[in-house]
């Protein structure tokens, strides 16, 4: 029975913690809590790639790496 109790006791302080903050965060500063939405957001930057005309022979004897082409973005 004293168990029972000290379980019920501890369960309602853990309970009113709980209250206490879910309180407190509801009546935080509004201009706080919003200021992450007034702050620039990072934007990506759509790009195409763009790789000239390549050609590769199948029976190439040379040392690897081979050079097949070049590769561009549209941005820069």
């Amino acid at each position: 029975m004293q168990r029972l109790m000290m379980l019920l006791a501890t369960s309602g302080a853990c309970l009113g913690l709980l209250a206490v903050a879910a309180v407190a965060a509801a009546g935080a500063n509004p201009a706080q809590r919003d200021t992450h939405s007034l702050l620039p957001t990072h934007r990506r930057q759509k790009r195409d790639w763009i790789w000239n005309q390549m050609h590769i022979d199948e029976e190439k004897n040379t040392s690897l790496p081979h050079h097949v082409g070049k590769i561009k973005s549209s941005v820069s």
